[in-house]
C-alpha cells in the first residue's frame, strides 16, 4: 500500500502541511503530519516506521556548576580559553558555552543523511527540521544543545536492525530549557544507510565531537537527538563543523567554525521573545493556525466511515488573538461563524465562551488540549484533558486575561517571524 493511501486510512492528516513542507525541501520525500487524536495503535505503527535516536538517561539531570577543564587537565574558571584535545580524556561537566572554544574531533567525509537513507530505503513519511528553529517548535522540541564527544561505543543485533549504544562527554552545554548542565550521557542508536565498517551511517562514532540538539521524552522516560533524520552537525579534525543536512539552513555552516553555530543558538535563545516563543502554547501561536476568543452556537455530530466520532462545531469569532503566518489557514473574522472539526467530545458546552487554538488540519480542527474556558471575570481555565500523557496548552495559563494571552501570541509570533530562515 502506498504511504499516502495508509496515511488516509489512519486519517487526519494535514495535506496542506505536506504541501508547506514539499515546498521547503523539493527534494525531500513527501512528509506528513499525525494528529494526536490517531488511535494509539495506528500512532505506534507510524512512529515505528521513523527510526529515532535516544539516550537512554531517565534519571534527572545534575547541576554540576561552572567548571570545566582546558586541554591540559587543569581545573579552569568559565570565560578562560578552553581547548578541548583530541584524545578522548576525561573533562569536567558542566561548563556553560560563553567564549568561543576551540574543539577538535575527527576527520569527516562530507556526506549527506538523505542520501544514505535513499540508499537504504529507510526514509518515512514525517515531518523534517529544516531550519533551527524547529528544534523549538514542530518538530523538533529540543530540550539542550551541546557540544559533545563520543568516548566510547558497544554495538549489538536485535531481530529488525544494529544498535548502538554510545557514551558521550559533554564538553560544553550552549543552551538548556531548565538549566540542566550533564556531565554524561548514554546515547542509543538504531543504524539506518550502511552495515558497518567504513560505510556512511548515522552513528556516532567514537572519539567524534558534535553539536547535538537533545530532547526528553517524558511518557518513554528517554532522551533523544532532535532532528537527527535530517541534520547531525559533526566537528572535524580542525574544528570546523559539517550538518551532512540537504537543507540550506544547516549546510551554511558546513566547512565554518563549529561556533558559529553555537553562538547563533545563544543569541535566538537570549532574545527577549524567546521565553514567550518556548513554551507548547507559544510553539503553536507561533505559527500555526488561529488563536481565537469564541461562543459554542451548535454542534452535529456522527461516525465516520472508519468508525470515530466527528462533530462538527459551529463557532461564533468573537475575537481572533493570533493567526500565522502565510494563506495555508484563512483566520476568522471577529464575529464571523466558522465551522471546525473535533473527534472529542464534551469538553464544550452550548453557548459557553472558550479560548481555542483552530488547526489549519480539516479547514479547522480543534481538540481539548487546546481549549480553555473563558471565565465571567475574563479570565481563563484550561479544559480538562483525559489520560496521562497529554496536557493542556493553556494549563500555565490558568487566571491569565484574554489580553494577557493575545500578548503571549504577539510575543511567540515575533520571535519566529525574526528567525525563520
Amino acid at each position: 500500500m502506498k504511504n499516502n493511501k495508509i496515511f488516509n486510512a489512519i486519517g487526519k492528516i494535514d495535506d496542506e502541511l505536506i504541501e508547506r513542507a514539499e515546498e521547503k525541501a523539493p527534494h525531500a520525500r513527501s512528509l506528513s503530519w499525525l494528529k494526536r487524536a490517531v488511535p494509539a495503535a495506528c500512532l505506534a505503527a507510524v512512529t515505528a516506521i521513523a527510526l529515532s535516536t535516544t539516550l537512554n538517561n531517565s534519571e534527572p539531570l545534575p547541576d554540576r556548576g561552572n567548571m570545566t577543564v582546558n586541554n591540559d587537565g587543569d581545573t579552569v574558571t568559565p570565560g578562560d580559553d578552553m581547548t578541548v584535545n583530541d584524545g578522548g580524556d576525561t573533562v569536567t561537566p558542566g561548563e556553560p558555552y560563553g567564549e568561543r572554544i576551540a574543539l577538535a574531533g575527527l576527520p569527516v567525509d562530507n556526506f549527506s543523511l538523505a542520501d544514505i537513507q535513499t540508499e537504504g530505503e529507510m526514509l518515512a513519511d514525517r515531518m523534517a527540521c529544516v531550519q533551527i528553529i524547529d528544534f523549538f517548535g514542530f518538530p523538533g522540541y529540543a530540550d539542550m544543545f551541546v557540544f559533545a564527544r563520543v568516548s566510547g561505543t558497544e554495538q549489538r543485533e536485535d531481530d529488525v536492525t544494529l544498535k548502538q549504544t554510545s557514551s558521550l562527554q559533554i564538553l560544553s552545554t550552549v543552551w538548556s530549557k531548565n538549566g540542566n548542565m550533564p556531565g554524561t550521557l548514554s546515547v542509543a542508536q538504531s543504524l539506518y544507510g550502511g552495515c558497518m565498517g567504513d560505510e556512511k551511517t548515522n552513528m556516532l562514532r567514537e572519539g567524534g565531537v558534535y553539536f547535538l540538539p537533545l530532547s526528553y521524552r517524558e511518557n518513554e522516560g528517554m532522551w533523544c537527538v532532535a532532528g537527527d533524520l535530517d541534520v547531525l552537525f559533526e566537528v572535524d579534525d580542525k574544528g570546523l563543523v559539517w550538518s551532512h543536512s540537504i537543507y540550506g539552513s544547516f549546510k551554511k555552516y558546513d566547512g565554518k567554525d563549529a561556533n558559529n553555530i553555537a553562538e547563533y543558538v545563544k543569541q535566538l535563545t537570549s532574545d527577549e521573545n524567546f521565553s514567550a516563543a518556548n513554551t507548547v502554547f507559544g510553539k503553536i501561536a507561533g505559527d500555526w493556525g488561529a488563536l481565537a476568543e469564541v461562543t459554542v452556537l451548535s454542534v452535529n455530530s456522527a461516525k465516520t466511515d472508519w468508525g470515530y466520532d466527528r462533530h462538527e462545531y459551529t463557532l461564533r469569532a468573537e475575537s481572533v488573538l493570533s493567526a500565522a503566518s502565510g494563506d495555508r489557514f484563512p483566520a476568522p473574522e471577529d464575529g464571523n461563524s466558522i465551522k471546525v472539526i473535533s473527534y472529542s467530545s464534551g469538553y464544550l458546552e452550548i453557548g459557553g465562551r472558550y479560548l481555542v487554538m483552530i488547526d489549519p488540519s480539516e479547514s479547522g480542527y480543534i481538540e481539548e488540549s487546546r481549549a480553555a474556558r473563558v471565565n465571567g471575570d475574563g479570565t481563563i481555565t484550561a479544559v480538562a484533558v483525559p489520560g496521562e500523557y497529554y496536557t493542556n496548552i493553556f494549563t500555565e495559563y490558568n487566571g491569565c486575561t484574554i489580553e494577557q494571552m493575545r500578548e503571549e501570541a504577539r510575543r511567540a509570533k515575533a520571535w519566529r517571524e525574526m528567525y525563520a530562515q
